[in-house]
């Protein structure tokens, strides 16, 4: 049953996306996504408990590590794939044929098997202790992105889809030259394996080589500065559901596998932490300061996106344990906060559009108004929570100028906070302002701003911290 739990994430929505297309019944293709997502929720939830074991691994076909492919799952993993997962289950609890109605002819069973196979590709880097398969799933879940965005409704989706396909591939061919390099460094392809094996090669230029092009690639998947200009592209082009989803975890996953391959299996210490720290910080002010300038209202929040990703690449390069809990409690805020905040405005796509929403739909603006409270960081929220530790983690490093960074960027995030909620609350409504279907629409941010709540007053998140930190051996 154990084992079942281990690759039930990735293999599930694998298997039910042909289904879903060769039923080509809308209703019947909704369903059954929900449905695999629900329960790849939940087993992802069943592995949290066995955290404090240490790693779990399965070897498809009993074939052993390094000559099969391994999947491990440790206390820095286990929590993402369920953070993962639960972001799917919500954005697909609102794509429902009604909400994608008379936007894909048809072909909206399609639409779900994308969602459903960049699910997969998302869990199974995540999962995967083998460097090849992590480029494997990288490029599943790109294609399927790729996709998903060019469905939007805008006139210029496709092109967002077009030119986010040149820079993944762009990214891609990095992680997979990268790989190749370390292949030849070493001769494994097995995490577990390189590990040991980079330090000690005797090509080390080859396997510092490949090094550098997995974090270059990775630092494009992750839109981490500078090289985040797609990331307010593809937010503002995509299906507000599959933008939900990507706002809550995608780039998230690619953080993960940046600090995964380059603190733990290539182990470059000090030099990557520090090239961390600083992308990070820049990147912080950069994003919240474009945040301030924008006027189209998903850009926006893409822009805070960029500096609120950042606070999680700080928080790994502070090298502590209390960093690594900073940075949990993070992904899990971020997630909650920012797939709620996308769920809460739905098809909405300028600050006019958001005008008396007050009044069309109090419900909807009490929640937008609460989830925008945490994205400011307000007590009692997961914003604050997430904040406090990252603050706390910097001052026990003794970084300074991290602590300046991190209050100067709340600073600004007032200014953008503030410009999202003025036309809801003091603006009168327009008459072509967009609604959202009342048909279960209420449900996924609503469940986004009770796990904000709930991830602000207890410690669920923080608790990952030591597992998390012991998985990369910054703990005993």
């Amino acid at each position: 049953m154990s084992e079942i739990l281990l690759i039930a994430p990735v293999l599930l929505p694998l298997l039910i996306a042909p289904l879903v297309v060769m039923l080509g019944s809308q209703r019947a293709g909704w369903l059954l996504a929900v449905l695999a997502a629900l329960v790849a929720t939940l087993a992802s939830a069943a592995l949290l408990p066995a955290l404090g074991e240490g790693p779990r691994s399965y070897h498809f076909g009993n074939w052993p590590p390094p000559f099969g492919i391994e999947y491990v799952l440790d206390g820095l993993n286990t929590p993402l794939l369920l953070l993962t997962n639960a972001s799917a289950l919500l954005a697909l609890i609102a794509a429902t044929p009604a909400t994608l109605a008379g936007r894909f002819a048809g072909r909206e069973p399609v639409f779900y098997a994308l969602f459903l196979l960049c699910l997969s590709g998302l869990s199974g880097i995540l999962a995967t202790g083998d460097a090849f398969n992590v480029f494997v799933f990288l490029e599943i879940s790109s294609l399927c992105t790729y996709g998903l965005v060019a469905a939007g409704p805008r006139p210029g989706s496709a092109l967002a889809a077009f030119q986010y396909l040149i820079l993944g591939t762009l990214g891609g061919s990095f992680v997979l030259l990268g790989v190749g390099f370390w292949l030849q460094a070493t001769g494994t392809l097995n995490m577990a394996d390189l590990a040991q094996r980079l330090p000690q090669s005797e090509y080390g230029e080859v396997a510092l080589a490949g090094s550098v092009l997995l974090l270059l690639g990775f630092a494009l998947k992750s839109a981490s500065f500078p090289l985040q200009q797609w990331l307010p592209a593809v937010y503002a082009a995509a299906p507000w559901p599959v933008t939900a989803f990507l706002a809550a975890c995608a780039t998230k996953v690619a953080i993960y596998a940046m600090v995964r391959l380059a603190l733990d299996v290539a182990a470059l210490g000090e030099a990557a932490r520090w090239l961390f720290g600083l992308i990070a910080l820049v990147g912080i002010v950069w994003g919240a300061l474009a945040a301030c300038v924008q006027r189209d209202l998903r850009r926006m929040l893409a822009w805070s996106s960029v500096s609120q990703l950042g606070y999680i690449l700080f928080a790994f390069s502070l090298g502590t344990a209390a960093g690594v809990t900073a940075a949990m409690i993070q992904f899990f805020s971020h997630g909650a906060i920012k797939g709620g905040l996308f769920l809460a405005l739905g098809p909405a796509r300028s600050f006019d559009d958001l005008a008396g929403l007050r009044e069309r739909e109090p419900w909807r603006c009490a929640m937008l108004t609460l989830l925008t409270m945490g994205l400011l960081g307000v007590p009692l929220t997961a914003g604050f929570a997430a904040k406090w530790a990252l603050l706390s983690a910097a001052a026990q490093a003794g970084h300074g100028i991290g602590l300046g960074v991190v209050i100067f960027s709340s600073l600004l995030a007032v200014v953008y906070c503030l410009r999202l909620l003025e036309p809801v609350w003091l603006r009168a409504p327009q008459r072509d302002a967009p609604q959202l279907p009342r048909h279960a629409m209420l449900l996924p941010p609503a469940l986004a701003t009770l796990a904000m709540f709930a991830l602000g007053l207890t410690p669920w998140a923080a608790s990952f911290g030591r597992p998390a930190a012991q998985a990369l051996g910054w703990a005993p």
